[in-house]
């Protein structure tokens, strides 16, 4: 199945005319990631508090992220 570029480049906040290829950074910036990080700081830390632990899931993340590595 072919990769439809122009719909994933749809998904960040490119200004206009550019082309981003640098590869040693954090990238462009995701359109959804100020909602969702406004969302977490917001709601899970700032209404729920110590709750976001549980209620926002954040004890189950790093299981899903990975253990890391090990020294």
């Amino acid at each position: 199945m072919p990769t439809d570029f122009a719909a994933t480049k749809r998904l960040f906040h490119l200004p206009e005319g550019i082309i981003y290829l640098d590869g040693n950074s954090l990238g462009p910036l995701v359109k959804a990631a100020p909602g969702r990080i406004a969302e977490v700081v917001g709601k899970e830390w700032g209404d729920l508090l110590i709750r976001g632990w549980n209620k926002a899931g954040w004890m189950d993340q790093p299981p899903a992220w990975g253990t890391g590595s090990r020294a």
